[in-house]
């Protein structure tokens, strides 16, 4: 077999030909994460081929220059006959993470906590004085002990499990006779005694358990003392899945085989266990002195922690295994603490909202008699939810992805070591001061620091509501980069690696997704039970990055409503907190248990009001300013500062949103407003699509454009030297050296909709043809079909793409197939026995796409889904796949 060895660390493994890479490393004990879960569409894994060769399938998701330099994507290389050498990239995230061990307890008002006479745990110790053994009364020492226990606790079964039988004789002789039984005492006065544990002599006092959180992203475990419900130490660390995906999706789809759902489960375990390991050495408890332990989570960690198929969790109707997951023992579970104990798993409501949820409940004033509605949220790698009262408890999960833990941002980390967490902006430059966490040279920038920048551009005016970068000034911090924009917050020269720490505007639109899940959920579900923002008595925040955010930061971009701030709390790791509360309480488990059975689980998805909520939120802090009074008086003073400055020009305003259906060339509302006919200067759209346009052209001076075009399928260029490419059934013709377009009239032209013709229709065409040309491998039909999300940054922006390609044409379309098929024939399509009506169209060049439109019913509304053949991979980008689908999309209304 090849042996594949791993640089810098020198470690190899022998695995058969064609095996992943990802599966070589983990085999040789080296970590490549894989924060997709492996479908090649995040980057993370990337590493170079130093020596040897791999068979691999990484092109169209790596630039062209990455690929020559022997860079591939581990999740999408083979290993191949012969032996390779791979070279592994530093991975960041790890080294001196912001992970608090802090006791929590002070966040929470003293009332919330348990009182010392709830004390209550599943399990308990006892102190038993049992007669010794006899010649003539036939009793065998388990008898004798059962006596014991039944004396003080009635004439109840008492059960023994197989080590307290190896045990029982030498601890009921070591002290003559005194015993300390360890009880699990099950629900009713008739139901059995589980003893778990027999000592000699009286250890009363040391009665231990253990509160752990299986978060996404970080696990937690807590050591208590179960006699005074004390908590005696607190571990956290990163949980070791975060090398198989970020988030819970990708690690589902990491799962899809049984040897790797098993490596998800002890790589969750390993967490667990080495957590346990650290909080027992600091206080000199021996592991199997741990008798009882509460763990909470997501439904997808519990699942994965019990080696559960988690993959019917991310399939309609989202269906999981179990929610209510009963009592299970430490050794079946591969607990390294007394094999013996009860394991309690806080019970889950639905498909995206655990155990975490249940548990955090029991910290706030929602688990109380109340009246007054409060609503509660776990911000983290997902977002989730709670609103309610006494009467009524409504629930739901948000896709916000994993932006806020540094996940999909070019420069984004975890709060560790070298991330910048806190920014503050020279209005006048537009330069960055920044902190990072341990004071060193910076390496990334983490959820919080995001934030904080974003904040500070924006009400410095450096950044507009539509979340672009302002281009009307020069700052040195500001490049322009054809169609976008990067800030720099940390030049190379200062850096940790020598590159810059840059955020694009395509991170601030991730960000801002991220924010709009959340804001658009809480506003959903507040208008589903007819109230607003206002009637609100309280907001609890919880979750590992609510730790650090700022709240006047949260509120400037929306993220959070514009609230008297006194209604904030923060309550910490509430998951952790609550599992706390049940590990040392019988009646808070009860409580939890009630809890699950009031709530109701919306499912986002299906909710009609959820789209246009989540559109309306896509702008900073929204497209409603009259929601974000405080925020509006801050940007209003600042433009008031700036007036008169003639380096200033009117920047886009939030106007964009009157015509996000009618933008299909622009894959993000933060391209802002397009200009009508006999407009005098291009709008921020057209003016995105020309610099686009000219960054292009730049790169095509000099290229061999016959050698180009007999690689594309393209005719061969005219004697002028253009070249043609079909896009949409136009005739783009592109003349060196400005390869400006001239339009060859062709099929279908001139019976589109005013709104796509002249300057956006034409100026997006020439983009695509133009980053058509940039191609310099064969592209062709493959026959595969692919879906936005399977391409490279296609799940981030899933929601935009939606909105602006299918979504329009649901809406606007309906059931109306003759319409459709009619303005088919605007573009030249073969029809596909997919859906009601399959078309497929010739996109640009030789890429297809393809319409698959299904009508609705009483139930369910009319469907658009658009796919492309799998050779786009190779020509575009998921922005110019989200301006493809948008074009046609338009251009059947």
């Amino acid at each position: 077999m090849p042996t594949v060895t791993f640089m810098p660390s020198g470690r190899s493994a022998s695995v058969p030909a064609g095996t992943e890479l990802t599966d070589a490393a983990q085999a040789a004990g080296v970590l490549i994460e894989a924060a997709c879960g492996g479908k090649g569409t995040c980057g993370a894994c990337i590493v170079r081929v130093a020596s040897g060769q791999v068979d691999s399938d990484s092109i169209g998701s790596l630039t062209r220059t990455a690929a020559a330099e022997g860079h591939v994507l581990a999740c999408r290389s083979r290993v191949g006959e012969r032996d390779v050498t791979i070279e592994v990239p530093e991975q960041l995230g790890y080294e001196g993470g912001k992970l608090t061990d802090a006791d929590e307890t002070h966040l929470l008002r003293r009332e919330l906590l348990p009182r010392e006479f709830q004390f209550e745990p599943l399990a308990l110790k006892w102190l038993l004085a049992v007669e010794p053994p006899r010649r003539d009364d036939g009793l065998s020492d388990l008898d004798r002990l059962t006596r014991a226990v039944q004396r003080d606790w009635g004439r109840r079964e008492v059960i023994y499990p197989l080590s307290v039988m190896r045990s029982a004789a030498a601890a009921l002789r070591a002290a003559g006779g005194q015993v300390t039984v360890t009880l699990i005492r099950g629900p009713g006065r008739e139901s059995p005694l589980h003893v778990i544990r027999v000592e000699a002599g009286d250890t009363t006092t040391r009665h231990f358990g253990l509160a752990i959180d299986v978060g996404t992203t970080t696990v937690a475990v807590q050591l208590i003392n179960l006699t005074m419900g004390r908590i005696l130490a607190t571990r956290s660390d990163y949980n070791d899945q975060v090398a198989c995906g970020l988030d819970v999706l990708s690690r589902i789809t990491y799962a899809r085989t049984p040897r790797r759902l098993e490596e998800l489960r002890t790589r969750v375990l390993g967490t667990i266990n080495r957590l346990i390991a650290g909080v027992c050495e600091g206080r000199s408890v021996a592991p199997a002195e741990i008798c009882n332990a509460v763990v909470s989570g997501n439904t997808t960690m519990m699942h994965l922690l019990l080696g559960l198929e988690p993959e019917q969790i991310r399939l309609d109707p989202y269906t999981p295994t179990v929610t209510r997951f009963g009592f299970l023992t430490a050794a079946e579970i591969g607990m390294r603490i007394n094999p013996d104990s009860w394991i309690c798993l806080s019970p889950c409501v639905g498909s995206y909202v655990g155990g975490d949820i249940t548990a955090g409940l029991l910290c706030t004033d929602l688990a109380t008699d109340t009246g007054e509605i409060n609503l509660f949220i776990d911000v983290g790698t997902n977002g989730e939810l709670v609103i309610g009262n006494n009467e009524f408890l409504m629930t739901c999960a948000c896709s916000a992805g994993p932006a806020f833990e540094g996940g999909g941002i070019e420069c984004g980390m975890r709060a560790a070591l070298g991330a910048v967490e806190k920014v503050d902006i020279d209005p006048a430059t537009g330069v960055a001061k920044y902190w990072t966490i341990g004071q060193v040279r910076p390496r990334g920038i983490c959820g919080s620091g995001m934030i904080d920048l974003l904040a500070k551009l924006l009400t410095t005016g450096w950044l507009d509501p539509a979340g672009r970068l302002d281009r009307s000034r020069p700052s040195p911090a500001i490049q322009i980069e054809g169609r976008r924009a990067r800030y720099v917050v940390a030049p190379a020269e200062q850096s940790h690696d020598g590159r810059p720490v840059t955020i694009s505007e395509l991170d601030i639109e991730n960000i801002v997704r991220a924010k709009a899940a959340i804001y658009s959920a809480c506003g959903l579900m507040l208008g589903q039970v007819g109230i607003g923002f206002g009637d609100l008595a309280h907001i609890y925040i919880a979750g590992g990055f609510g730790r650090f955010l700022d709240l006047e930061n949260a509120v400037t971009l929306g993220l959070l409503p514009d609230l008297p701030r006194e209604r904030f709390a923060y309550v910490g790791n509430t998951s952790l907190m609550g599992s706390y509360m049940v590990a040392v309480s019988q009646d808070y488990r009860r409580r939890q248990l009630d809890l699950a059975s009031r709530m109701t689980y919306v499912d986002l998805g299906g909710e009609p009001g959820y789209m246009e909520q989540y559109t309306a939120a896509l702008f900073l802090p929204h497209t409603d300013p009259g929601q974000f009074p405080s925020v509006q008086a801050r940007m209003a003073a600042t433009q008031e500062s700036r007036k008169g400055r003639p380096e200033d020009a009117p920047s886009s305003s939030m106007r964009a949103a009157e015509s996000n259906e009618e933008a299909p060339f622009a894959p993000s509302p933060s391209q802002g407003e397009g200009r009508g006919e006999g407009s005098s200067a291009p709008g921020n759209r057209e003016q995105a699509l020309i610099d686009a346009a000219r960054l292009a052209a730049s790169k095509l001076q000099g290229v061999d454009l016959a050698a180009r075009c007999a690689t594309l399928g393209l005719e061969p260029p005219d004697a002028d030297g253009a070249v043609v490419v079909p896009v949409f059934g136009r005739r783009v013709r592109l003349a060196p050296p400005d390869f400006e377009a001239v339009e060859t009239e062709g099929e279908g032209a001139g019976e589109e909709p005013a709104r796509l013709r002249l300057a956006a229709k034409r100026a997006a065409d020439r983009v695509l043809a133009l980053h058509y040309l940039l191609c310099d491998v064969p592209v062709g039909p493959t026959g595969e079909l692919i879906g936005f999300r399977d391409l490279p940054g296609g799940p981030f922006y899933w929601d935009s793409f939606r909105a602006r390609s299918a979504a329009v044409l649901e809406r606007r379309i309906g059931n109306d197939l003759a319409t459709l098929r009619k303005n088919l024939d605007r573009f030249g399509w073969q029809p596909l026995p997919i859906g009601d009506l399959g078309a497929r169209v010739q996109a640009v060049g030789r890429i297809d796409v393809t319409l698959i439109y299904r009508v609705g019913d009483e139930e369910m509304g009319p469907s658009a889904e658009v796919v492309f053949d799998a050779a786009i991979r190779r020509a575009f980008d998921a922005e110019d796949a989200a301006v493809i689908a948008g074009r046609l999309c338009i251009g059947l209304l």
